[in-house]
């Protein structure tokens, strides 16, 4: 299973940072209400001077928890030896096999929103390219923004599901376009159902 998170790096550092930038805003800002009684007297003042930082606070909340993480399951990988009853068993997937999930929060602490089995994909398609030839012969169209960036910049993994065709916009790094790319091109699942079927006697 390959797992992309669109925040690369580390934020536990930057988060105490921001929670000690509002605490301070927060302090100063009660701090200079009390040497100037006068002046910060009247309510209104005070919430005018309230709501920047709420607005900052939601605004960073806003932006962590919309932090999203693809993951697809694109191989089984090889049995491991267990050495406690000798045998090789098979390693379980967090997912089943070849399926793309997008989660959506802080962390590891994503919620699902969207699985897609690779069966359901019908293609990737770079950022600006025309997704319109894929609309015909179905009764719905839905549209997914996974993204933090701009839906003009991200690709678009087309796919159907029932009458209804899905348009999900994402931000794939290198690794995780040519595993989706790969898995649609090959479907690796129509060779295992191939293979699975028992033989005529």
């Amino acid at each position: 299973m390959y797992s992309q998170d669109q925040q690369k790096k580390d934020t536990k550092v930057s988060d105490l940072i921001l929670v000690g930038v509002i605490i301070a805003a927060f302090f100063g800002i009660r701090s200079l209400m009390e040497a100037f009684p006068e002046t910060f007297e009247a309510t209104t003042t005070r919430l005018v001077l309230a709501v920047p930082i709420l607005v900052f606070c939601v605004l960073i909340y806003s932006l962590r928890i919309s932090q999203f993480r693809y993951s697809l399951c694109h191989t089984q990988p090889e049995p491991y030896y267990n050495e406690a009853y000798c045998t090789f068993e098979e390693v379980r997937l967090p997912f089943p096999l070849y399926t793309f999930n997008v989660q959506k929060g802080v962390a590891e602490k994503g919620k699902i929103v969207e699985t897609v089995h690779g069966s359901e994909m019908l293609a990737l398609m770079l950022p600006e390219a025309d997704t319109e030839a894929y609309l015909g012969g179905y009764a719905k169209n839905k549209e997914y923004n996974f993204t933090k960036g701009p839906k003009k910049k991200a690709h678009c993994l087309i796919y159907a599901r029932k009458d209804t065709l899905y348009r999900m916009y994402i931000t794939p790094d290198e690794t995780m376009f040519e595993h989706l790319s790969r898995l649609i091109a090959e479907k690796p699942w129509e060779t295992q159902a191939v293979s699975e079927e028992p033989e005529a006697k």
